[in-house]
């Protein structure tokens, strides 16, 4: 799509030009699907919410110098991308040196359920094998590498095209297929066994 044509970034031109309510409709529209994206990536929810506003003050901080080169989604994605992928380091440093500090204190905490919260309607043991089912599919998606990941994420839950993912992830059309064809495969070998259980 044309940037041009793009209502989005008929909205953040607006914003450039120091315009508040289209930046409140920008944030009312890309808030939710950006904790989404992002508690997906993390496998947890908790830090969600904060670093989707982190997002939102980068947009703002980057509003006066903003250009329309592509979708606003296109843009505002690859900014999650890489406050995500700063974030899911900087965790993986802090566990490292909390195990290495305190293993013990660590083997007894209680494991994190993030939003897993159960359809009333369910039968108790429907909606237990739904949050099981959920945790499982939550740490195969954490347990992929992070540029399969975010490229499964972009297109599986996110719906977007090749070309975005691309534009998202700074490479080839060819490349976002591929990596969201390598995450498909994995999931679905890591998942195998679930399947079966359903049928």
């Amino acid at each position: 799509m044309d940037p041009i044509l793009d209502p989005d970034v008929e909205l953040m031109l607006r914003v450039k030009a120091g315009d508040r309510n289209a930046f409140e409709m920008l944030i009312g529209k890309y808030q939710r699907p950006l904790i989404n994206l992002i508690g997906r990536y993390l496998g947890a929810y908790d830090d969600a919410e904060d670093l989707a506003q982190e997002v939102f003050v980068r947009v703002h901080r980057a509003a006066p110098r903003y250009q329309p080169t592509a979708k606003f989604s296109t843009w505002l994605y690859t900014i999650a991308r890489r406050l995500c992928a700063n974030h899911a380091r900087g965790m993986a440093l802090r566990r490292w040196f909390s195990l290495s500090r305190d293993m013990a204190d660590r083997e007894d905490d209680p494991p994190d359920e993030g939003l897993d919260v159960a359809d009333p309607a369910d039968d108790p043991s429907v909606a237990a094998e739904k949050r099981q089912l959920r945790r499982v599919v939550a740490q195969a998606l954490a347990e992929l590498p992070d540029t399969l990941r975010f490229a499964v994420i972009l297109r599986r839950y996110e719906e977007l095209s090749y070309e975005e993912i691309a534009a998202i992830l700074g490479c080839s059309v060819t490349a976002a297929k591929l990596r969201v064809h390598r995450a498909k495969a994995v999931l679905a070998k890591r998942l195998a066994p679930y399947a079966k259980d359903a049928r």
